[in-house]
């Protein structure tokens, strides 16, 4: 209100959402928005620039926005929507860090399949690669688990693959999406399980030796039995970044 008083051009955009600012002889552009929760908690970034070809396609950006003028009864008709900004660190603040989806470290072994398992493997596995949207770089793998599947493995979330070979070597696989689950029952009734994961190309498993020594945090994983979530952000961030991405 008080900068449309003061002749102000202010222009409303319905979908905009880039942060750009020209001032003069610099520019600002990012992802910031004028918020607690960007201060606080979001990760943000912006650069500033005062390089003269970079402020003037700023400027002619910000030119090509123009055209909806926000006049001041229409802003006084929204006043009532204003919420006033709080201050203050609120009780539950969290230093800025970055946050991934739920990992979740799953103990297995190397068994025998059946014909059942192999028909709904295949089944499964049909489906899931439709589910892969990026085929150069992620394949479809799965793993078979018996009896129900445990809660904590709704699609989306991320498994850690520690596998035990028959010598007692556990090997340990990069974090991989669970895309779907599949669900059926065995000759003997057994309810079984096949979890379907987008599981990176040209990644190398690790062996769980050395995957301990370079995260000593992680020793948890030498007493997994069979799943666990990692509750603790920065041992989850640790087993993430252990694996590069390029």
């Amino acid at each position: 209100m008080k900068f449309i008083r003061h002749g102000v051009e202010v222009h409303s955009v319905e979908n905009l959402h880039a942060k750009v600012y020209v001032f003069g002889n610099w520019a600002i552009a990012g992802s910031t928005n004028v918020s607690r929760s960007s201060e606080e908690q979001l990760i943000e970034a912006a650069c500033e620039t005062n390089d003269k070809t970079v402020i003037a396609s700023c400027r002619r950006f910000l030119q090509g926005l123009r055209g909806e003028i926000v006049e001041l009864d229409f802003a006084k008709s929204k006043l009532r929507l204003y919420q006033p900004p709080k201050f203050g660190v609120p009780r539950n603040a969290t230093r800025k860090r970055p946050f991934h989806s739920d990992l979740i470290a799953t103990k297995l072994h190397f068994v025998d399949l059946d014909p059942e398992d192999e028909q709904n493997e295949e089944l499964g596995r049909a489906k899931a690669q439709k589910d892969i949207q990026d085929s150069n770089t992620f394949r479809v793998d799965s793993f078979r688990w018996t009896g129900n599947a445990p809660t904590i493995f709704p699609r989306g979330k991320r498994v850690l693959r520690c596998t035990e070979d028959k010598k007692g070597r556990v090997t340990v696989e990069a974090p991989a999406h669970i895309l779907r689950i599949r669900r059926y029952k065995s000759r003997r009734g057994i309810q079984r399980v096949w979890v379907f994961v987008a599981a990176r190309k040209r990644v190398r498993e690790r062996s769980l030796r050395t995957v301990l020594s370079k995260i000593p945090a992680a020793n948890s994983l030498r007493n997994l039995r069979s799943c666990r979530p990692i509750r603790d952000l920065d041992l989850a961030l640790a087993l993430t970044r252990l694996w590069p991405t390029l």
